[in-house]
């Protein structure tokens, strides 16, 4: 079973509405909830890469499903920009679209950013990162990294092998150049489970 993000939130927030400190063990329903929509950005690094900055107001409101604008851009900055093949531009866009963080319950283990995506083959293009097929997303994933590496980096042909490698990587552009200890990502055992910012 796989759940999105914008519903593990959902359904989260309705259980925690009916945990209250009451001494009855009825509970109350809640009267029907208007809610506006007003951010969407659950996949660090697609909207910022790949999308006009014109266009991220109208991406913002609209469903993770049913943003043909944002799918439409991804393929073209692939191609365009990025000047990729055809085959890896749409495999890329196949897993970064819908931009929605996916887990996938009957999974075991750790979350592993894009784990689901990609069948648990995220170590195979990023060293370090964690293997698995959860998904989610780790306190310490590196995530802009798994996105650029999938962008300019040689992460499709890694993983599909199908797809051939257009060898038109930019290794300059396909990570972040931040080491796992720069800027406080270092995992801590207690809250605030990070480390301090540099």
């Amino acid at each position: 079973m796989k759940l999105s993000l914008v519903s593990l939130t959902v359904a989260l927030a309705g259980t925690i509405a009916f945990a209250g400190c009451s001494t009855t063990k009825a509970t109350v329903p809640l009267p029907p909830q208007s809610y506006q929509q007003i951010e969407l950005l659950a996949r660090p690094a697609v909207k910022e890469a790949m999308e006009q900055f014109a266009n991220h107001d109208a991406t913002n409101r609209s469903s993770p499903y049913a943003d043909t604008v944002l799918q439409g851009e991804i393929l073209n900055f692939m191609t365009t920009v990025a000047g990729r093949s055809t085959a890896i531009s749409t495999a890329v866009q196949g897993v970064l679209y819908p931009n929605e963080i996916t887990v996938d319950l009957s999974q075991t283990g750790t979350a592993a950013y894009l784990g689901t995506e990609t069948g648990g083959a995220t170590a195979a293009f990023i060293p370090g990162a964690v293997n698995g097929k959860y998904g989610g997303r780790g306190l310490v994933d590196d995530v802009i990294t798994i996105d650029l590496a999938a962008i300019f980096g040689n992460a499709i042909p890694a993983i599909i092998t199908t797809i051939p490698d257009d060898k038109k990587e930019n290794f300059c552009l396909s990570a972040q150049h931040v080491t796992l200890n720069q800027g406080g990502t270092q995992s801590q055992a207690t809250f605030p489970y990070v480390g301090a910012p540099h």
